[in-house]
C-alpha cells in the first residue's frame, strides 16, 4: 500500500472491517491547550482522549511516556479504535512562530504509531491495524503545508505497509 485513500466522511467514523482495529490520529501541542480545531470534533467522540493528554500535560510523564515533541500517547476508546494524541505543535501560532507544526515531531509520532501496529500485531494476529487522519492535519492551527504533510505521512506510514485513509469532512 503506497498511497492513501481519501474518503468524503468524517475520521470519527472510520472506514474498514468491524473487527479491524483503526487508530484515530491527530495533532497535539506541547503546551497543554484542547480547545480548537479538530479536538472539538473528537471530544464528541469520546471525553478519553482529552481526559488523558491533560494528564499527561500535567504529570509531564504519564504511563511511562515523556510529554515531548514526537511521542505518541496512544488511548483506547473501545474495543476497535484507538486515538493517538501526537506531540507534533510547538506552541501556538504567532508573530514569533509563523509554522509551529514540527515535520520532524510528526514524522517522529508516525514512526512510533508504526511501530505500536508491528507490536500490537504480534498479539492481535487476526486483526488489521490502519490509519485514520483528517485532511488538511498539521495544516490548520499548525500552519503546516499538506503537501508537506501528506509527503511524510505517505513516507512513514503507507510506505511502511500500514493502510493510511485521509478523510475530508464537509460540515452540513
Amino acid at each position: 500500500m503506497n498511497k492513501p485513500i481519501y474518503i468524503n466522511g468524517s475520521v470519527l467514523e472510520p472506514v474498514g472491517n468491524e473487527d479491524d482495529i483503526k487508530i484515530i490520529t491527530h495533532v497535539c501541542n506541547n503546551r497543554g491547550g484542547w480547545g480548537k480545531g479538530f479536538v472539538l470534533e473528537l471530544n464528541k467522540l469520546s471525553p478519553l482522549p482529552k481526559k488523558e493528554y491533560k494528564k499527561w500535560f500535567q504529570y509531564k510523564k504519564y504511563k511511562g511516556i515523556d510529554f515531548d515533541m514526537g511521542n505518541v500517547q496512544f488511548v483506547w476508546i473501545n474495543k476497535n479504535t484507538v486515538v493517538a494524541n501526537t506531540i507534533a505543535q510547538n506552541g501556538f501560532f504567532s508573530q514569533y512562530n509563523k509554522i509551529p507544526f514540527s515535520y520532524t515531531a510528526f514524522t517522529c509520532a508516525l514512526n512510533k504509531i508504526v511501530a505500536y501496529i508491528n507490536k500490537q500485531q504480534e498479539h492481535y494476529k487476526r486483526f488489521t491495524f490502519s490509519v485514520h487522519v483528517p485532511y488538511l492535519i498539521g495544516c490548520g492551527y499548525g500552519k503546516g503545508s499538506w503537501n508537506l504533510v501528506e509527503r511524510v505521512l505517505q513516507e512513514n506510514v503507507c510506505k511502511k505497509g500500514v493502510k493510511l485513509y485521509v478523510y475530508n469532512y464537509k460540515k452540513r
